[in-house]
């Protein structure tokens, strides 16, 4: 199987953009880390180019069987490179978009995580929090 891991920092992504200076570094060792891992496994083949536009991701993205992304979950930016990964029909290793806008919400997450406290305190169940258990 070809893996492409892309890093978003260190591949480019925030060319046009003013990153935060401890991006770049903790990127590129997460980068490193996982792509050594992954290599050391020895059963697929690893694609990870460096910089790349962000056109040239796309045929990145279509030239593997599977994507596994490394992205700050800020401004939306690894939900964007999983939407772009998806809309081609890539395995996705990693959360899919639906997760990561949830995840992302940090708001939301307290509210729901509030909503399943009161539900388990009042022994109700509700489908969109899932079953309480008592």
């Amino acid at each position: 199987m070809r893996i492409l891991v892309h890093e978003l920092v260190t591949g480019g992504g925030l060319a046009d953009y003013e990153a935060p200076s401890e991006l770049a570094p903790e990127g590129a060792a997460m980068l490193a880390a996982l792509t050594s891992d992954l290599r050391a496994i020895g059963t697929h083949e690893i694609v990870s180019p460096g910089p790349v536009s962000p056109g040239s991701l796309d045929a990145l993205i279509a030239s593997v069987d599977a994507v596994w992304l490394i992205a700050p979950e800020s401004e939306g930016c690894l939900e964007r490179l999983a939407a772009q990964v998806e809309r081609q029909g890539k395995l996705l290793i990693g959360p899919l978009t639906d997760a990561i806008a949830r995840a992302s919400d940090k708001w939301g997450v307290a509210d729901r995580a509030r909503l399943q406290q009161h539900a388990v305190r009042q022994g109700h169940s509700d489908p969109k929090i899932g079953r309480a258990h008592v």
